[in-house]
């Protein structure tokens, strides 16, 4: 059982990291993006944040 549970926390940092990083690759090219890929963006961001609450259960 302990192999799984390390799974899952190795795979919620590694979304942590995607999100962190996508995050701050869209404030730093957002004067020269399109509201519609902004928008696709954040909206990308919500979901893995989404993936990453499930996989923390909230914590």
């Amino acid at each position: 059982m302990m192999g799984k549970a390390k799974g899952i926390k190795e795979a919620a940092n590694k979304l942590k990291t995607r999100i962190y990083d996508k995050q701050n690759r869209l404030q730093q090219d957002s004067p020269y993006l399109t509201s519609k890929t902004i928008n696709k963006e954040s909206k990308e961001i919500l979901e893995m944040k989404k993936e990453y609450m499930k996989l923390t259960k909230g914590k």
